[in-house]
């Protein structure tokens, strides 16, 4: 885990180390969630005093309606400060790849499982930038 973690107690859109592992506890503790991470400014280490907690989460059977309020509320909750649930089920191949390259894991319940699915959001994400003439730029 990283321990230069924004912990300043004078800000109120700080996590501390102890409400990430309760998030970790929580999140680990759910059978329906096989991979969790932090993304955003909390992870890039640019949080601001209007930053949110990104938390991107790979179910096995993604929430619908209210059950994702009443998700990101516990996970508020738990955080200490506004947190945002982002559901990697169905996501873009773009957003999983923001996702991936910059994050603070969570959850990574079997270490096959995710080596397999970092190799489909890579696979994905080039046919993507292929496709969408994104490969353009990077020449």
């Amino acid at each position: 885990m990283n321990n230069n973690m924004n912990t300043n107690p004078t800000n109120i859109n700080t996590i501390s180390n102890d409400n990430i592992l309760k998030l970790k506890d929580f999140l680990y503790k759910d059978d329906n969630i096989m991979l969790a991470f932090i993304f955003g400014s909390f992870a890039a280490k640019r949080m601001g005093k209007n930053s949110d907690l990104d938390i991107a989460v790979l179910y096995e059977n993604p929430p619908t309606g209210f059950e994702i309020l009443r998700e990101i509320d516990k996970l508020s909750k738990i955080a200490g400060m506004e947190a945002h649930l982002a559901i990697l089920n169905g996501g873009s191949p773009l957003f999983k790849h923001q996702v991936m390259k910059n994050k603070i894991n969570l959850v990574i319940k079997d270490e096959k499982f995710f080596g397999k699915f970092r190799e489909n959001v890579i696979s994905q994400y080039d046919e993507y930038k292929y496709i969408s003439g994104m490969d353009k730029y990077d020449r």
